[in-house]
């Protein structure tokens, strides 16, 4: 929870190889990531509130949906918030990666974290067991898989470095 926020890190890194796709798109990539990371915190911490407020009640291990039920007036906001700054943020990566003149290839548009939490989403409900661990961790390795690409694929503007012994 606590090194969510750091995701502001990975964006500016990210940020900056876009930037010469358009300033502005990389600022705002840039400040949603940074917002999104925020978010993220808070929605972790308010999780944490309601698991120990299920413990508490003597409630622990119930149904999601009926958490979701009890405590959606917190949880739903952050969420819905969660979701707009990544798939606006997503958008404008994406965007600017295409656009081609940024330091990463164009196929690295795919690899944005909207769409890779969708696709590990998805993979999650191939098994019960799956689905309880990566489904709600989906945006997290999401975010660990976009910035692993981002820093370390080659990007389109330098040769891949040769390695030496």
């Amino acid at each position: 929870m606590l090194a969510i926020p750091l995701y502001g890190l990975g964006y500016w890194q990210v940020a900056e190889d876009i930037a010469s796709g358009g300033r502005r798109v990389a600022r705002a990539v840039f400040l949603l990531g940074l917002s999104g990371g925020a978010v993220g915190g808070a929605v972790h911490g308010v999780t944490g509130l309601v698991i120990h407020a299920d413990r508490l009640l003597g409630a622990a291990g119930d149904d999601p949906l009926a958490v979701v039920g009890r405590y959606g007036a917190f949880l739903l906001p952050l969420w819905g918030l969660l979701g707009v700054l990544v798939v606006v943020g997503s958008i404008l990566y994406a965007r600017a990666v295409l656009g081609g003149s940024t330091r990463y290839s164009r196929w690295m548009a795919a690899l944005n974290p909207a769409l890779l939490v969708a696709v590990l989403g998805a993979l999650a409900t191939v098994s019960p067991r799956l689905e309880a661990f990566l489904l709600p961790a989906a945006p997290n390795v999401a975010h660990v898989l976009f910035f692993a690409a981002t820093t370390l694929v080659p990007r389109a503007d330098r040769e891949a470095a040769p390695i030496r012994a």
